[in-house]
């Protein structure tokens, strides 16, 4: 009987040392979750590439979308964006929030003011949402919307190598001035690309657009 004791009583010693071990060994197999991420600094020549995926209704196309910095200055970032579908100049305020977008022929195509609040840096796990109105106007249509940003939380995700990156999930809602639904957009961000390692924007009329990282090069300091 004594002999049974004492075999139960190392089973739940065990048991204890393994669950407190737990976490350890989790962490020690993956990458450490992030709790805070910075505003980050982009510099000329910086580079992203994503592997898109876009459906509009059922029409369905992948390519490869490709972002360079190609001027900065005290207010902001003019972004070119390219690919098969698109060729375009986004200018961005420091707060990497969206101003405007033109075509290579500097014809505007999208005007927000003020800024898009997108992001409220720093980043963190503990933010609390954030909310704020802006006039936009897209070709023929514009209009007064609201934005609601919010932190979903830590994840972590496989990037083009195969390897665990460690991200913060932000939700971006954008309503019409009726608090209907206009655009739902997600972004992973990880401070050493300075950006999102993924997004996904859903918009009305059956619009989606997912773009998955695959390499970021930095432009010279």
């Amino acid at each position: 009987m004594k002999k049974q004791v004492l075999i139960i009583v190392a089973f739940c010693v065990a048991v204890v040392f393994f669950i407190v071990l737990l976490p350890a060994i989790s962490r020690a197999g993956g990458v450490v979750p992030l709790e805070n991420i910075e505003r980050p600094v982009w510099n000329i020549g910086d580079t992203w590439k994503y592997q898109v995926v876009s459906k509009d209704g059922s029409t369905v196309k992948k390519f490869v979308k490709t972002l360079t910095v190609k001027e900065k200055d005290a207010e902001g970032y003019l972004v070119f964006i390219e690919s098969e579908v698109d060729r375009v100049f986004y200018r961005y305020s420091l707060n990497l929030n969206f101003v405007e977008a033109k075509d290579e022929k500097g014809t505007k195509l999208e005007n927000a003011n003020p800024e898009i609040p997108t992001y409220q840096w720093p980043i963190s796990v503990k933010s609390k949402w954030w909310k704020k109105d802006y006039f936009f106007s897209e070709g023929l249509d514009s209009g007064n919307f609201s934005v609601t940003g919010e932190v979903t939380g830590a994840e972590t995700l496989i990037d083009a190598e195969g390897k665990e990156i460690a991200t913060i999930r932000v939700l971006e809602k954008r309503d019409n001035q009726w608090g209907r639904f206009y655009q739902r957009n997600h972004y992973w961000l990880n401070p050493s690309v300075k950006n999102c390692v993924k997004y996904i924007r859903e918009r009305t009329r059956d619009r989606r657009e997912e773009g998955n990282l695959i390499s970021f090069t930095p432009g010279p300091k």
